[in-house]
Formats: structure tokens, C-alpha cells, sequence
């Protein structure tokens, strides 16, 4: 799961509802009560509440959008201190469309410079797959990491919710080889904000049916409500998709 699933939970009963939902991981967000890039005052809690509790530490979700390198330091140095092993960022906060050759560059100079420092700890740069940014679509998303070329830098995914099932079958297709590894759940529409992944069950078959358990992190990312019970249901979801091997796509 994503700590910002439950925002406004401290850090002990984070891990203990992750726990509770059968959890494996979980992405540390970066937010007032979970992680902070100025102080790092929680980081040696996060570490020994999670190796007590056996609950992995997949990666830093930080909302560094790769536009100043001191955004990016402070990033990097967190990660380091959390021992992370990828830091989860933004390509910026602009649709493709929108971006000049200019802002382009800034993007991928930074984002080089971020992943040499990364390189030497051992630790990846995921882009967040998401609208409003160079990740926004398949064409676009692949296009920045070739232009980066960088073998610790690579994107997340998750199904966009202005796609069709086969629209996002699609692009999942075509990014997958792009992944760090980390990929992010939630059910979403604009008109009803976060809800049950029940009501999503065929779609997520399809969608990780296929992905084996050591390659891939598959996090929940929101949830309906906020609450740790609905989280819990969430978890109990996902399980049941990733047990079924019924799963097929050939039509897509």
C-alpha cells in the first residue's frame, strides 16, 4: 500500500493496518505525518516499526516534479536515510502537449542527475503514470526515458480512468518493460472519487493477473473513505485477482 492511503494515520497504525490487510509493503509518502523532506524526523521510526513488524519498505512517494535540483537533493537524501530502494516522482506538471523543448530538458537534465547520485546507493527513480505530466500516455512516457537513458530510472503504472479496459491493457502493454517494478491500484472516477475495487474485480484480472508476485509490487493507492476497513476489503480484493488463473487477454 501507499502510506497516503491512510494520511492521517500515524506511523504505528499504518504498518498495523497493513498488517491487518495482509500486506507485504509499503510505499512511504512523503506528507506531514508520515515523512518529511526537512526534518527526516520520522525516518528511524519508519525503519524499526517496519523491521519489527516485518512490513517492507518499497520505496519513497515523494512529489518531487524533477523542476529544481534542490527539490530533487532533498528527495535523494531522504531515500538514502530511508534506505528505499526507489524514490517514486513526477515528470512534471504538464501534459505533453503543453511542454516546450525547453521544459523538456530541464526534466531530463535533472532527473539524470538524480539517478547518478541514485545509481551509487543502489536505488531506482520510478516516474508516477499519471495525467498532466510527460508520463500522461505510452508514447510520451517511453519517449522520456529513452531520452534520459538511464538503467535506474524507469516509470510506475496504473489504469487511467478516462481509458477503456482495453485502452489500458494497451498502454500497460507497452510500458511494462519501462517499469521499476512498482505499480499502483485504485478504483477512481471523477464523479465519485475513490471506491471499492469489488466493483472493479474483471478489470483487475486483466490488468494483473499475469504479473507474477517477485517482479512486481502491486500497491493500493487510495481507498474508499480513507479508512483501514476499507482498505482491508481492498486487500482481500486484489488477493483474489491475483489468485485466479483464469485470467485472459488475447482480445486485447
Amino acid at each position: 500500500m501507499t502510506s497516503l492511503t491512510l494520511r492521517e494515520c500515524e506511523i504505528e497504525n499504518v504498518i498495523k493496518h497493513a498488517k491487518e490487510a495482509g500486506l507485504k509493503g509499503i510505499e512511504w509518502g512523503v506528507c506531514e505525518k508520515h515523512v518529511s523532506l526537512d526534518n527526516n524526523n520520522n525516518v528511524e521510526k519508519i525503519k524499526r516499526l517496519s523491521k519489527e513488524s516485518g512490513i517492507e519498505i518499497f520505496s519513497l512517494g515523494s512529489y518531487c516534479y524533477m523542476e529544481k535540483i534542490e527539490e530533487c537533493e532533498k528527495n535523494i537524501k531522504t531515500a538514502i536515510l530511508l534506505n528505499a530502494p526507489v524514490i517514486r516522482v513526477w515528470a512534471g506538471v504538464k501534459a505533453p502537449s503543453d511542454c516546450d523543448d525547453a521544459y523538456i530538458k530541464t526534466i531530463v537534465s535533472n532527473t539524470r542527475y538524480m539517478a547518478d547520485i541514485a545509481k551509487e546507493h543502489g536505488i531506482k527513480i520510478g516516474f508516477e503514470y499519471h495525467n498532466h505530466s510527460l508520463t500522461e500516455n505510452a508514447e510520451s512516457a517511453i519517449n522520456l526515458i529513452k531520452k534520459i537513458d538511464r538503467e535506474n530510472v524507469g516509470l510506475y503504472w496504473q489504469p487511467n480512468h478516462i481509458l477503456s479496459v482495453m485502452e489500458n491493457i494497451k498502454e500497460r502493454k507497452a510500458v511494462l518493460p519501462y517499469c521499476v517494478g512498482n505499480l499502483h491500484i485504485q478504483n477512481f472516477t471523477p464523479e465519485e472519487g475513490y471506491k471499492a475495487l469489488e466493483e472493479i474485480s474483471d478489470a483487475l484480472s486483466l490488468y494483473f493477473g499475469d504479473i507474477k508476485n517477485e517482479n512486481y509490487n502491486l500497491m493500493i493507492e487510495f481507498v474508499k473513505d480513507n479508512t483501514p476497513e476499507n482498505l482491508i476489503k481492498d486487500a482481500k480484493q486484489l488477493k483474489k485477482c491475483l489468485i485466479n488463473k483464469e485470467y485472459k487477454n488475447e482480445k486485447y
